[in-house]
């Protein structure tokens, strides 16, 4: 079987910017960067692709940088 060949994903994180959309499988780490690491700015991935919509929030992190692995519960959901 074929397996599939897990990457990172780095995201420049800037808070007025609006980014591209990305694809990910399992396996993939995003990994969220900002200037300031030291500056505690609470990174979440937000489903809904708004702020304001915290439903299914996720935490990534607080401090830069920081990640989150897509898991198989994952599957099929936009995030």
């Amino acid at each position: 079987s074929l397996s599939h060949a897990e990457k990172d994903i780095e995201i420049e994180w800037y808070a007025t910017t609006t980014y591209s959309e990305k694809s990910a499988q399992v396996g993939d780490t995003i990994i969220f960067k900002w200037d300031d690491g030291d500056e505690d700015h609470d990174a979440y991935i937000y489903p809904s692709g708004d702020c304001s919509n915290e439903n299914g929030k996720i935490k990534v992190g607080n401090y830069s940088p920081s990640t989150y692995t897509f898991s198989e519960e994952d599957i099929g959901k936009t995030l």
